[in-house]
Order: structure tokens, then sequence, then C-alpha cells
């Protein structure tokens, strides 16, 4: 028997999809939401001062008879001409019992402002619809260009024991078709669980929690930082599990029936993968790779998986 360099999983058969899964969750999730996200312009004459006009433009708010946000000292001056007290520990500014009409009317249309926004960041959410997916994922056409590429690989890998036929255009169209159709799916279920998670995380906000839409603004930052880790593990995952059935099915068509086991070995590697590093394993029983519920996976199927199949000539 003798090995010959096994098929690894790289970087670049999964970044242009993860690139494109992204694209469909900026395009159907976050473009809605930030073209509403535009600050409405209430016209109200400009009376009151610098306070009034900072309260307007959302650089300070009041809350509880407090005032919080970003001071200057022409700010800093018109809050000690109204009476207020300044409280170093919080930084903030304590407003007096009479706060003049024009700073009242200043507050009032800052609130104003920020339910307009949120109710229309609601509005946005509301109008997602995860079937667009559909028209716009370019999926099938990434899928082609990386088996395209793991093709180009196992051929190099397999050339020192036989000459690999290329994969026609027809059975790349088809297997692209058909993982394409499951990770679709897979991002059309997570944008329809996100975009409740979202809804209801911009719902909790209030006003004073931060300066106007800031902390919604904030909100959806952090949202899209989740969406991007998303789309890296669903593209490294199922590119994965495209490379391990891929293996499986060129190696078999090959005669090539059983391989080694071989994982990284190091403290991020599971205790139950480590069990198998070394083992012989063959194509039509793959092993346990879950002790406790006894499910079984060949090297590279299981979520996060870094094992790989050394294949074995006899």
């Amino acid at each position: 028997m003798k090995q010959i360099e096994p098929l690894y999983l790289k970087t670049d058969y999964f970044d242009n999809i993860e690139r494109e899964i992204n694209r469909i969750f900026f395009e159907v999730i976050y473009a809605p939401i930030l073209a509403a996200i535009k600050m409405p312009k209430t016209e109200i004459q400009n009376q009151g001062g610098v306070l009034a006009d900072a309260i307007r433009s959302g650089r300070v708010y009041i809350k509880d008879n407090r005032v919080y946000g970003s001071f200057n000292s022409k700010i800093s001056r018109d809050l000690r001409r109204i009476g207020a007290s300044f409280n170093s520990g919080s930084k903030t500014w304590s407003l007096p019992d009479n706060v003049p009409s024009q700073v009242q009317q200043a507050a009032a249309v800052a609130r104003a402002d920020y339910e307009i926004v949120k109710q229309s960041v609601i509005t946005a959410i509301d109008s997602i619809s995860p079937t667009r997916i559909n028209e716009i994922s370019i999926i099938p056409d990434e899928y082609y260009d990386t088996i395209t590429k793991i093709d180009e690989d196992f051929r190099k890998t397999a050339k020192r024991i036989a000459i690999a036929p290329e994969m026609t255009d027809d059975q790349k169209n088809v297997i692209a078709a058909e993982w394409s159709q499951n990770l679709d799916l897979y991002i059309k279920d997570w944008t329809a669980e996100n975009i409740i998670a979202l809804r209801e995380t911009v719902e909790k906000e209030t006003f004073g929690s931060g300066l106007r839409a800031e902390s919604l603004i904030a909100d959806i930052r952090k949202n899209y930082g989740v969406s991007k880790r998303k789309a890296k593990f669903l593209a490294r995952q199922e590119t994965s599990l495209l490379v391990s059935k891929y293996r499986e099915t060129r190696y078999t068509g090959m005669g090539i029936n059983r391989y080694i086991w071989r994982g990284a070995m190091d403290s991020r590697e599971r205790h139950d993968h480590k069990i198998l590093e070394g083992k012989i394993i063959s194509w039509d029983n793959p092993p346990v790779v879950d002790l406790n519920t006894g499910r079984r996976a060949h090297a590279g199927e299981d979520f996060g998986c870094r094992c790989v199949a050394v294949p074995l000539v006899e």
C-alpha cells in the first residue's frame, strides 16, 4: 500500500462563496435598513441658541432631567446660563426645574425624530423578504468555479497513480446546482431568523440609550458583524462537505476505497477525532465521530472539521 497526496480544503475554495453570501446578506437585509436610516429633517425655527441646536442635531440629549452627550465650551456656557449644574462623576449636566421653552421644544423634536427613525428601521426590517435571495444569488456560478479549482488540484495529486479524467461542464453544473440549493436554503432560513432577532433588538431601543439614532446604528452594525461570521461559517462548512464528497466520489471511482484519517492534532481538535488519528477508514463505512451520539462521518464532514482523508493505493 502507498499513500498519495491528499486533497486539502483551501481558503480559495470558499472565499468567493463567502463574499457572495456576504453580498446577499447586505443587499437583502442591510441595504433597505441603511436607506431608511436617513435622519428626518424636521423644519423648526432656529431659536434657543447653541444648546437647542446641539439637542436638535443629536450632539446632546435629555433624559430624566439630565443632559448627556458631547459638550464643548459653547454648549457648557449655555447650560450654565439656564442654571444647569455639571456632575463630574457621570459627566452629565443636571437641569433646573424651569427649563426654557426653546430647550424643551428642541428635546421634544429630537425625541420625535428618533421615534421616526426607529419606526422607519422597523418598517424596513418588516419589508425584508428572504425569498429575494433566489433572485440575486449567483452561488451556482461561484460553486462551478470552486468545483473547477478542486478538480484541477485533484488531478495534480492523482497524476502519480493514474490519469484522472477531467470533469465535464455538465457534471460541474449538476454538482453546483445541488450544493447551491442547499446553501441558498441555509441562507434563507438564517435570514428569516436573523431579521426577527434584529427587529426585537430595535424595538427594545429607547430614546436616551444613545445620541438619537446612534444606538440603533450600533445595533445594526453589531448584527452585520454576526452576519459576516455566519457567512464565513456557512461558506467554509458547506465547501468542506463538498470537498469531502468530491474526494469520496473521485477516489472510489479510481478504485481507491480506503483512506488514512489525519487530523490537526492540536488543542482545537475534538477528542473523538483524535482517537481516529492514523486509522484506516473505508469509504463505505464512515467512522463514529461523536461517541456520545454515535454519529458517523468521514474526514472533513463534521462541523468545522479540519481532518483530511489521505488516500491509500492498494
